[in-house]
C-alpha cells in the first residue's frame, strides 16, 4: 500500500518539512522532497525502513545518596527494542559510587550500546 507521509527533519536546525512517498509493506521509497541537505534524505529513509532512538530512564543504585541514576544509551537503538531495554534495565541495581560516564551495562541485549550513567552518584555514608 502506497503511503504519503511528510516529516519534520530534526537533524539540523532548519527543521525542513520532508515529503516521502513509500510502500508500506515492503518500505520502497518511492520519492523524498523537501530536504536541503542530504541528512533530512537520509533520516527519512532511517524513520521508515527502521526507526531508532535515544533512551534515557534511570536505574536502581545500591546504598547511593539517591535511589536512582539517570542513565542513556551510548548510541540510538532500533525503536522496536526499546521496551524490551528498558524491561531488562528495570532488574538492573547498580552499587555507588558511580562516576558520570561509567558504563552500567555493556552491549544492551545485543545492541551494540552501552547503558551510560550521566551523572556522578555519591556513596550513602552512615
Amino acid at each position: 500500500m502506497n503511503v504519503n507521509k511528510q516529516f519534520v527533519c530534526i537533524k539540523c536546525p532548519k527543521g525542513c518539512l520532508v515529503d516521502v512517498e513509500y510502500d508500506d509493506n515492503s518500505k520502497e521509497i518511492y520519492k523524498i522532497e523537501g530536504n536541503s541537505c542530504f541528512r533530512g534524505k537520509n533520516y527519512v529513509t532511517e524513520e521508515i525502513v527502521c526507526p531508532k532512538r535515544l533512551l534515557t530512564t534511570t536505574v536502581k543504585v545500591k546504598n547511593g545518596l539517591y535511589a536512582v541514576v539517570p542513565v542513556a544509551t551510548s548510541l540510538e537503538i532500533e525503536k522496536s527494542k526499546l521496551f524490551l531495554v528498558m524491561a531488562a534495565l528495570s532488574k538492573v541495581e547498580v552499587k555507588a559510587p558511580i562516576k558520570s560516564g561509567d558504563i552500567i551495562v555493556a552491549n544492551i541485549l545485543d545492541t551494540k550500546a552501552d547503558i551510560i550513567a550521566q551523572c556522578d552518584m555519591d556513596e550513602l555514608t552512615d
